[in-house]
């Protein structure tokens, strides 16, 4: 059984099943005293006829039932008002003390309708012996409950704050996400005017309709971290499209993928960041014709992605401290992932650049954050 924030105030035990806290209380309140009630009771009879230790274990039990429920509200306040660990000590073991003679005399007035049957005359050495007796186990009482509640409080703090590193995390990925949309339409308007002032009008016609498909797909998968490998490989291949159209012959491009792995989860705009870099600073500054290969195979423990082009390769030391490219890519992975994920940049073999990027397998979506607040759980 363990704190949850799905409900306010309430837990939820393995069973997936809601229990409130006060209920909590009283089955924990009931089993302990019923194993207080045994213990007097196993201890009396040895002694004493059935009935009578019956009576006495039920009286002990009760009376201590009713202590600790007064008893609960002052250790409240105590928890308040003495918030030094020497004071609060001191405060505690001044109330346990009381306590335990308030139980004392509870326990006796319950006892007087049966002084018949029970002997509730005590003299003040078993009567002291009594309040020490009770006092101690007022003070295990009070040690669990303080444990409980501390072991509450901070399962809910963790969760809380999970849950606040999850809201912030998927918040700082939709702002990187949000990023890659405004530099793609640039890209593409910018293409598409230069379409238009070519003349080629059924290009620049073909690239609107290009564009405004990929604006309703990313309007439709803008809450949404991780898309589906098929539906990152409908991305590129707009991207693709509008790019051929603007620069023809010049660009080739092959998309390869295991069927296994259409269906498996990667980040939203992941692969159209590389294909850019790899389109514009390998394959565009050279003269003749550049090939552009995107793969998406499966491996043992997740899948490897890569973006290769025989351009004229890499000018500079790779690094991620450029532009939104790899530098978004790489900080995507590493909010989304963590270690589980790497992203290298190297050069190909025979010239140009190969992106591998090795994903978890992820078959379904995440569950939606939910950041219902709890209240006080006991």
């Amino acid at each position: 059984m363990r704190p949850s924030l799905k409900r306010p105030g309430w837990w939820v035990s393995a069973s997936r099943n809601y229990v409130a806290p006060g209920r909590v209380f009283w089955l924990l309140q009931c089993a302990g005293w019923g194993s207080l009630a045994a213990i007097y009771l196993g201890r009396s009879i040895a002694v004493e006829d059935l009935r009578s230790s019956l009576i006495e274990a039920s009286g002990v039990a009760l009376s201590g039932l009713m202590v600790t429920l007064i008893w609960r509200e002052a250790l409240r306040a105590i928890r308040t008002h003495f918030a030094r660990p020497v004071s609060f000590c001191i405060a505690l073991g001044a109330g346990v003390v009381g306590g335990g003679f308030l139980w004392n005399a509870l326990n006796c007035w319950a006892l007087v309708p049966f002084s018949r049957t029970v002997d509730v005359s005590l003299d003040a050495q078993s009567l002291l012996g009594e309040t020490w007796i009770r006092a101690t186990v007022l003070l295990a009482w009070s040690l669990l409950y303080i444990s409980i509640k501390a072991w509450a409080d901070l399962e809910l703090t963790r969760e809380r704050a999970v849950r606040a590193e999850l809201a912030a995390q998927t918040a700082r990925l939709r702002a990187l996400q949000s990023q890659l949309q405004p530099h793609f339409i640039f890209n593409s308007l910018n293409a598409i005017s230069t379409l238009v002032g070519d003349g080629r009008s059924t290009e620049a016609r073909s690239a609107i309709s290009l564009l405004g498909d990929f604006l309703r797909r990313t309007i439709t998968m803008r809450d949404t971290p991780e898309i589906s490998v098929a539906e990152e490989l409908e991305f590129v291949r707009l991207y693709l499209e509008l790019v051929e159209l603007r620069f023809g012959d010049r660009l080739q491009s092959r998309i390869d993928a295991d069927p296994e792995t259409l269906s498996l989860l990667m980040p939203c705009l992941l692969l159209q960041p590389l294909v850019e870099n790899a389109v514009r600073h390998g394959l565009l500054p050279r003269d003749s014709v550049g090939t552009i290969e995107i793969r998406v195979a499966a491996t043992p423990s997740g899948v490897m992605v890569s973006v290769e082009d025989d351009g004229i390769g890499l000018q500079r030391k790779p690094g991620f401290s450029g532009g939104i490219g790899l530098s978004n890519t790489a900080t995507r992975l590493g909010d989304l992932y963590g270690s589980d994920a790497a992203l290298t940049v190297e050069p190909r073999t025979g010239g140009g650049v190969r992106v591998e990027i090795l994903l978890p397998r992820r078959m379904t979506q995440p569950s939606r954050l939910d950041l219902a607040t709890c209240e006080e759980a006991l």
